[in-house]
């Protein structure tokens, strides 16, 4: 099943994006805990308003 993401998803999302982008090799691990914090908080009021669909 399908299904939009829900404010409880921001910490999976977070981290999954972290992983991605040091993956690709834009992001150095030890920038990881910024870019997820930074996530968390744009992710608990973008997703209720609708501006971001995961």
């Amino acid at each position: 099943m399908i299904r939009r993401a829900a404010v409880a998803d921001v910490a999976a999302i977070a981290h999954f994006r972290a992983r991605v982008f040091i993956e690709k090799g834009t992001l150095e691990e030890f920038q990881r805990a910024a870019l997820v914090s930074a996530t968390v908080r744009y992710l608990k009021t973008a997703l209720p308003a609708g501006e971001y669909m995961g």
